[in-house]
This record gives structure tokens, C-alpha cells and sequence, in this order.
């Protein structure tokens, strides 16, 4: 929910020029949460910007592994492939944020 709810606002009038949020995107998204889950505690700070900044962190490191050699991707299962665990190995040291990407699949990488 919380996915498709930022892809709609993103796709409205909450999209800057530089590609990020305009200003009260968080606010405006804490009241779809709040209306769609009522009672519910969860707020934009710090709820869903943490979560939103773990999931930025994770497109990222998975954009740039699929940039690399030995990496690519796995459409039905939704997760990065491998070409041998040395080029894993290797990744995963010079990348510590990614050692538990692997064999982890990401439904919404897309979005």
C-alpha cells in the first residue's frame, strides 16, 4: 500500500524537478496512511522516511551491482543472479551493504 500510494503521488504534482519529493510529499502520504489504516501510529517521521531511505539504499545497491559483470536479473523470481560466488565474494567485501542481498528477492524493484 505504502508503495502504491508514493507512486501516485510521485506521478501527481509531487515530483521536483531533480527527480525527488517536492516539499509535504511525506505529510501528504501520512494522511493516505492515516485514512487507509485508521488508529494507526505510523507517521512520515520516522516511519515511513526510514523506510523509504532503506528502500532507496536498496535500489541503489542493486542498480549498481546490475551495472557490474557476473550480475543480472532474475524477472520471475524478482532478485539478482549471480555468476559464481567469487564475483559475489568479491562484491559483498568491497560493498558490505549488500552481503544480504543475495538469494533475496524484491517484488517492487521496479517501482
Amino acid at each position: 500500500m505504502l508503495i502504491k500510494t508514493m507512486r501516485d503521488l510521485y506521478c501527481d504534482k509531487w515530483k521536483a524537478d531533480n527527480g525527488q519529493f517536492r516539499s509535504g510529499f511525506y505529510a501528504e502520504l501520512e494522511k493516505h496512511i492515516i485514512l487507509t489504516f485508521l488508529g494507526t501510529d505510523l507517521r512520515a517521521s520516522p516511519h515511513i522516511e526510514s523506510k523509504t531511505k532503506l528502500w532507496r539504499r536498496h535500489y541503489n545497491l542493486l542498480t549498481d551491482m546490475l551495472c557490474l559483470s557476473g550480475f543480472g536479473w532474475d524477472d520471475c523470481s524478482k532478485m539478482v543472479t549471480v555468476d559464481s560466488m567469487d564475483v559475489w565474494e568479491t562484491h559483498a567485501r568491497r560493498e558490505p551493504d549488500a552481503k544480504d542481498m543475495l538469494n533475496r528477492p524484491f517484488p517492487c524493484h521496479e517501482d
